[in-house]
């Protein structure tokens, strides 16, 4: 069995975009604890890999006919269905496996491991959540709203999923907290559309890239990396409990500040532009929940 088509379509990459904040979330539990479930958390873990893992797949089999026409390295898909290193069925089953696993796990938090009555509301909200990005009857990212919903269920869903599995109670904090990444995962997620806007117009799939025009889009994107910014730089003065180890957000701030600096230059212009931009807003996306989560355990700590 060739393991290759199975590992492109999962998106291994990808998958920090949800286990990063879910280690976020954590932290911040163990900001108020001074503790954390281990057996929880582990489990809890091995679900949100299993439910990422099942939301990347599908979309691939939702999205393969927009795919069969879009052959761009951005937005485009894995590919291995279209080229036939896989068959739908064959994914559409494992995704189903998938899913089953994650429910049985999300039994075994909530009514085993005593995790709270929301754990499975939880899980059931993000996968309604990934599945509707691209899955009839709602297909949310061909209508507009695509981005906002893949900004809110990879930042403030597995967030408030790893602080509640811990805490067991419902605060303010971790929704605060997730503010930075749903606006650095928004940003990211519009400027990789910018370059697909042709193939996804002829494929119907109308994302906020399509329905603005390349130009605004862009304009759109330096907006998002301006509220990012502020929202790394607030909670350093309005979470003075966590100075000095706070002032480390200036770094991700940093680095948006100078894609926005290229952005406004007219990088997203031509490909070599768009690929520093999408490097360098991957790294500062990835870098807001891995310094948040140290910033919190240094807190703690010392």
């Amino acid at each position: 069995m060739n393991i290759s088509p199975w590992i492109a379509i999962s998106k291994p990459f990808k998958h920090q975009t949800m286990v990063y904040p879910f280690l976020l979330g954590t932290a911040i539990g163990y900001y108020e604890l001074g503790t954390i479930d281990p057996v929880i958390f582990a489990v809890s873990m091995i679900a949100v890999i299993i439910m990422v893992e099942a939301a990347y797949i599908s979309n691939d089999y939702f999205d393969y006919d927009t795919d069969l026409g879009n052959p761009s390295d951005f937005t485009g898909g894995s590919k291995v269905l279209v080229d036939g290193s896989l068959g739908k069925e064959a994914v559409i089953r494992v995704t189903i496996g998938l899913i089953a696993v994650a429910v049985i796990l999300g039994v075994i938090l909530q009514f085993y491991l005593k995790s709270g009555p929301l754990s499975l509301p939880i899980g059931a909200f993000g996968m309604f959540l990934a599945y509707s990005y691209s899955g009839t009857p709602l297909k949310l990212s061909y209508h507009g709203l695509g981005e906002i919903t893949l900004a809110f269920n990879n930042a403030w869903t597995p967030i408030f999923a790893g602080y509640y599995l811990q805490v067991h109670n419902v605060d303010w904090l971790p929704t605060l907290v997730a503010i930075p990444y749903i606006f650095g995962v928004f940003s990211q997620k519009l400027l990789r559309e910018i370059p697909d806007v042709e193939y996804d117009s002829k494929a119907c799939r109308r994302n906020l890239a399509v329905m603005l025009g390349k130009k605004r889009a862009s304009n759109l994107y330096s907006y998002s990396l301006i509220l990012t910014i502020i929202s790394l730089i607030l909670p350093i003065f309005f979470y003075p409990e966590l100075l000095p180890f706070s002032l480390i957000l200036i770094i991700p701030a940093g680095m948006l500040l100078a894609n926005l600096r290229l952005n406004l230059r007219g990088g997203w212009k031509d490909l070599k532009g768009l690929e520093r931009l999408n490097n360098n807003g991957f790294k500062a996306m990835f870098a807001i929940p891995i310094l948040f989560t140290l910033i919190f355990i240094l807190a703690k700590v010392i």
